[in-house]
């Protein structure tokens, strides 16, 4: 189900947004492969649902918004740098 990717959520009904970031982990590193891993696995997911005959694409229109950019070892820095985009995405509310 490997969704296209955008650059805007307009007209879109769902969109998946990766933050590759792990610097603020102490412990359990390694998030900031998470949303490849999710697009890497999501191609082997199909769209419908056979035993209730739905698919979700005929009714939903999704996309891959892509990743926020992060800045590796700069906590405050990526903060700041996804906040924009946390607004952007409650503001819209893909309507």
């Amino acid at each position: 189900m490997r969704l296209p990717h955008a650059t805007s959520a307009e007209g879109l009904d769902f969109a998946i947004v990766g933050i590759p970031f792990d610097t603020a982990a102490s412990f359990r590193a390694g998030a900031r492969f998470g949303p490849n891993g999710v697009r890497n696995i999501s191609a082997m997911i199909k769209p419908n649902n056979v035993a209730m005959g739905v698919n979700i694409m005929d009714s939903l229109k999704g996309a891959d918004l892509g990743d926020v950019p992060v800045i590796p070892d700069y906590i405050h820095e990526t903060y700041a740098a996804i906040r924009p985009w946390t607004v952007f995405l409650n503001v819209v509310q893909f309507q």
